[in-house]
């Protein structure tokens, strides 16, 4: 953590001491969050925002209610807005009460999540500072309506409703709030005439995806607010496309082209628009503008335009059937030049351009066939000078409107003084290649070679170096944590009544390697406990074929028994008729896993006269003492962790798989035992039991040991997760696994009974008794069962 941060968090855990519970844990709560989503620079504003809220004397409310609203808003404009929402509490503090600054800032990430942009929430914030000024009354209704009514209206609509009716109900409390609940006619009036088309918040996930499918890479789009609002009478002006640093800008609402054709469609407008743009990133390079005469300048744009089309429809034949109808559109609603020559080039038919423009479109097609881009980029500067000498300069009345979806062009020159944004997924893509020992000993040594290189070279075996510790490959010791593919869990939704499919995501991570001797020391130490785990092997150990004598019915007879009635009749007594002998095979047919809790409370200190000790410390010696027993004993047996930063980021870890040996490796694993982040134990669950599942054995128990209850960073109602994993539990059981769970929380009687039923789980008050009391509790719960 960076020095400032630090600082400044301690500074306000200092403020926090005298102020309430409710207030300390949305710090927290907003720190741990900031923290996942900000970069240093972010989070030290974001604390520096706070200190200046608490010295302003704001109230708990609203400050709770900025720390836990400004990481959500970030994380939907991914932009830095913490000064921006610091500045406008501070203004409108001078005209709202507590109720309601926590009212606007805990209807700010709703509000962000349907702008999208840090330009967009820009103009919500001051359409809130003027409502505050003109008309307050009203500011209850809006903020609460707020994130709907942008369902339907882009934010400069939005504005201008809101300001229409705050001018002109001001002073009549009854009009007002019939205007913003809109219930009085006017309003529904003047709000229909602000809707325009389609939203881009509601396309923009869909044209992620659509232009990744096609260019098979990720680009950044980005909504851009019109400078031209709608008025009563008149309509606006709809904002161009534009390309700015990498991004693609798109208007943030869209009206079809025509209703009357269902491919001028607004979303198909919106996948038009982002296709182009795309198209440019990948094919243009931009060229100084100085070299060109105005004219020339737009004619270049338009042959650019019809350029990266032709080199995109030429590995895409699909796209030429969605950007055609706007053309024609176009020629059919104007017979200006430009679009007739635009619809020319993109077909290749000189018939469809003015006889003069014929020579454009010849040469055109020619250039487009050559391999060279510098070919290309030679021939296609002649031709604007050309159309300029067929068609003369633009007069005063300016440049022809351009096809709808296509963007401004001005990502194609440099001005004085601008660099050249080189877009990052024009490099050459990293290719991954199997080599064999001798090419990797030969070029093992690349001092060249870095995280961006071109290629990346695997190994299939380890590889051990001269010189390095022995049996320690150069990957554990110079490589990164290996990471493998997602693995995509359910999750139970309890308020919903249904399980999002797909919900959380979970990766397996490599496992560091320490010390084995650690574990072997640690093991030496405890001789008194190793005793008591020797009785423990003894008594559970199978016996093999065992003789049961005096059985009623058995294999064979039991000669002593038999003899012994025959001696009873013979006195004239009854006999005792057991005189069979049967042999029963004592075997233990049993596999069990081991999931260990590795979240952030694990790194606390224990409580009393152990505070050098973590609670990480204490399940790993339990760990170890089980696998002795477990070891001893003969059953399979794997040691799995887990912990989570979120449902996209649950990381597992296998210290010891069923098929491998309890020897130096494994204990080198247990001995890097690593905890952090926090505990979403479903999907950890779901995950352990499909390695269960696969063991041959008859009876299979999933043994947890854990601190503490369910819990994650995104998820702030305790009953979610403990109702997730109470669903995970029964999965388990379904699959004829017996689930059991050791904890070491004090309050667990409060949830673990709920989540692993009567019977299946054991509380422990003293963390310091658990290399104890593990290795018994394994025999008591395996001793009947197996």
């Amino acid at each position: 953590m960076d020095d400032r941060i630090r600082a400044n968090k301690q500074r306000i855990e200092a403020q926090l001491v005298e102020k309430t519970d409710g207030l300390k844990l949305a710090f927290e709560t907003g720190f741990q969050e900031a923290d996942a989503l900000m970069n240093a620079y972010e989070l030290n504003t974001f604390l520096c925002e706070t200190l200046n809220l608490m010295n302003k004397y704001q109230s708990d409310d609203v400050i709770s209610a900025f720390l836990l609203s400004v990481p959500n808003t970030h994380k939907y404009t991914s932009d830095s807005v913490t000064e921006s929402i610091s500045g406008s509490v501070l203004l409108l503090a001078d005209w709202l009460g507590s109720a309601r600054l926590s009212q606007y800032l805990n209807t700010l990430p709703a509000v962000s999540e349907r702008l999208c942009s840090k330009e967009g929430l820009a103009v919500y914030q001051k359409l809130v500072e003027d409502l505050a000024r003109k008309a307050p009354r009203c500011l209850n209704v809006f903020l609460t309506r707020s994130p709907s009514l942008l369902t339907s209206l882009p934010i400069l609509g939005l504005r201008h409703w809101a300001m229409i009716g705050a001018k002109a109900h001001a002073h009549d409390i009854e009009a007002l709030n019939s205007y913003f609940t809109l219930s009085s006619v006017d309003s529904q009036n003047i709000f229909q005439r602000q809707r325009r088309g389609t939203l881009f918040v509601d396309v923009q996930r869909q044209l992620h995806f659509f232009i990744r499918a096609i260019w098979g890479r990720d680009f950044f789009l980005r909504p851009c607010i019109s400078d031209t609002v709608q008025s009563d009478d008149c309509t606006a002006v709809a904002t161009i496309p534009s390309i700015q640093a990498g991004t693609i800008f798109l208007p943030d609402a869209l009206e079809a082209a025509s209703t009357d054709n269902a491919a001028l469609s607004a979303k198909n407008r919106f996948r038009a628009a982002a296709a182009h743009a795309a198209a440019h990133l990948i094919y243009s390079r931009p060229t100084p503008a100085d070299e060109y005469s105005r004219t020339e300048r737009y004619w270049f744009g338009v042959l650019e335009d019809a350029r990266v089309e032709a080199m995109a429809i030429r590995e895409f034949q699909g796209l030429r059937q969605l950007w055609m109808p706007f053309h024609l559109e176009k020629t059919h609603q104007s017979h200006c030049l430009s679009s007739q020559l635009s619809l020319a080039l993109l077909t290749g038919n000189i018939e469809d351009a003015p006889p003069t423009l014929a020579f454009a479109v010849n040469a055109f097609n020619r250039l487009i066939d050559l391999d060279s881009r510098d070919a290309q980029q030679h021939e296609m500067n002649k031709l604007p000078g050309q159309l300029v000498s067929a068609l003369g300069e633009f007069v005063e009345t300016g440049e022809p409107e351009a096809v709808c979806y296509r963007d401004d062009n001005t990502y194609l020159w440099l001005e004085d003084g601008d660099e050249f944004y080189q877009w990052p997924l024009l490099s050459e893509p990293q290719v991954k290649r199997t080599v064999n020992v001798m090419e990797m000993v030969n070029e093992i040594d690349n001092e060249l070679a870095d995280d961006n290189a071109q290629e990346v070279w695997i190994l299939e075996s380890e590889f051990f170096r001269d010189g390095d510790p022995e049996n320690v490959s150069m990957n554990e010791l110079e490589g990164k944590q290996q990471i493998s593919s997602p693995f995509y869990y359910p999750e139970w939704d309890y308020t919903a009544n249904q399980a999002r499919p797909a919900w959380v995501t979970l990766t397996e991570r490599s496992v560091k390697k320490g010390a084995a001797a650690d574990i072997d020391k640690l093991v030496e130490n405890r001789q008194a406990q190793l005793r008591k785990i020797k009785a423990i092997i003894e008594a559970l150990q199978p016996k093999g074929l065992q003789r049961f004598r005096k059985q009623f019915e058995g294999d064979e007879l039991d000669l002593d028994a038999a003899i012994d009635a025959m001696k009873e009749i013979r006195r004239g007594a009854l006999p005792d008729m057991n005189i069979d002998q049967r042999l029963i095979r004592r075997e233990r047919d049993l596999a069990v896993l081991v999931l260990l809790d590795l979240s952030q409370s694990t790194m606390d200190s224990l409580p009393g006269n152990h505070s050098d000790l973590w609670v990480l410390d204490i399940a790993q010696e339990a760990a170890v003492m089980l696998a002795n027993a477990i070891d001893g004993i003969g059953d399979p047996f794997a040691i799995h962790g887990f912990n989570s930063n979120g449902r996209s980021d649950v990381r597992y870890q296998r210290f010891k798989d069923f098929d491998e040996a309890y020897d130096d490796t494994t204990k080198s694993r247990l001995a890097a035992m690593e905890g952090g982040l926090s505990t979403r134990m479903g999907a950890a669950l779901r995950h352990a039991k499909t390695y269960l599942a696969q063991q041959p054995q008859r009876k299979k128990l999933l043994l947890m040991v854990s601190d503490g209850e369910p819990a994650d960073i995104d998820s702030r109602d305790p009953l979610y997760l403990q109702a997730d994993t109470k669903h995970a539990i029964d999965d388990v059981l379904m699959q004829g696994i017996t689930p059991f769970c050791l904890t070491i929380d004090p309050d667990a009687d409060n949830y673990v009974a709920q989540i692993f039923g009567e019977g299946h789980y054991s509380v422990l008050d003293d963390a310091n008794r658990l290399p104890d009391v593990l290795p018994n509790l394994f025999a008591s719960i395996t001793r009947t069962s197996a």
